[in-house]
């Protein structure tokens, strides 16, 4: 992956910069402006250490102070802790936490972040007091859901019909169900190997009906070289069309949330 030093970059405004944050690890990616084809440049990458998730969170983003330049800059929060409710019940903060702690256990209302997807709203919380480090740490900043960045990209290039798009990387399986562009069903699972990433997604695309066959439904998966290809093995020809896009191997290369994020960022 292609890297950048901080006093390299003489004109911040002439980049973006994308930071993905989670309870593992948090990363940094640069990309220009002005130049529609450039690769996204690594400007920091950290694993984070500790028990103590917010406060290894601090630690690895006050270790990298380039990533606190002047950057128009988008955060992207990558969290298993995710839900979703009709879009017209986001301005009620109340039931949003009731819903929201009602499924992951009791949070507090200022730890719950919210975004919205088409007719849905994703209420979401990495860790406690996260929220708030943002606000603080990168005032302006969009912040999204990981979830969000890939279900918005998905539901743009979503064909007529059944579509399944899957991003497999560290251990997860991001899945999402389209039919005619309107998402039916989303989730993240914990896999122990690509067996598990295979399951999940032939039982998300039943989802739309107990009726649908495999045969019915467009696969679209994005992941580690390895992972989509095994995948592709295993299920390619149960399924009506299936498109498989590796992603760069390297352990510091954006992952496909932070790629549809900033191609997101870029639309009109």
């Amino acid at each position: 992956m292609r890297t950048i030093a901080a006093h390299h970059i003489t004109d911040t405004g002439q980049w973006r910069l994308t930071v993905d944050i989670s309870e593992e690890a948090m990363g940094a990616w640069l990309r220009r402006n002005d130049i529609a084809d450039d690769p996204m440049y690594t400007l920091a990458s950290a694993r984070l250490e500790g028990d103590d998730s917010l406060h290894a969170i601090e630690n690895a983003v006050y270790d990298h102070p380039a990533v606190l330049d002047d950057f128009e800059a988008d955060i992207v929060v990558t969290t298993a802790r995710y839900m979703f409710v009709p879009a017209e019940l986001a301005d009620d903060a109340d039931l949003c936490v009731m819903a929201f702690s009602t499924v992951f256990g009791d949070t507090s209302a200022e730890d719950v972040m919210t975004d919205t997807v088409g007719e849905y709203a994703v209420l979401y919380m990495a860790v406690p007091g996260l929220r708030q480090f943002l606000a603080r740490t990168f005032a302006g900043s969009r912040v999204a859901c990981h979830a969000t960045t890939l279900l918005s990209h998905w539901q743009r290039v979503a064909k007529a019909g059944l579509c399944l798009f899957a991003d497999i990387r560290g251990g997860y399986a991001d899945m999402a169900l389209f039919r005619d562009g309107h998402l039916i069903a989303s989730s993240r699972r914990r896999c122990q190997d690509t067996a598990d990433a295979a399951y999940y997604m032939l039982n998300t695309s039943r989802a739309a009906s107990e009726d649908i066959t495999p045969q019915q439904v467009a696969v679209y998966v994005t992941g580690a070289a390895e992972a989509v290809e095994a995948v592709r093995g295993m299920i390619g020809e149960y399924v009506g069309e299936m498109a498989a896009v590796p992603m760069p191997a390297e352990e510091d290369a954006p992952p496909a949330d932070v790629i549809c994020s900033y191609r997101n960022n870029r639309q009109p």
